[in-house]
């Protein structure tokens, strides 16, 4: 696993986007809202407004 960005959404949320060998097409992505994991998923959650 390797991380490829940082999106910081507003000063609330940041999006962690992974590279990752289990699925190497859609990667891993984190969404945190004040030091909080909201939501875990493919890559795209990492920069996806909820």
């Amino acid at each position: 696993m390797e991380l490829q960005n940082i999106s910081i959404l507003d000063s609330a949320k940041i999006g962690f986007e992974f590279s990752c060998s289990w699925d190497m097409e859609h990667g891993l992505g984190v969404m945190a809202r004040k030091g909080k994991v909201i939501n875990i998923g493919e890559a795209e959650v990492a920069f996806m407004a909820i």
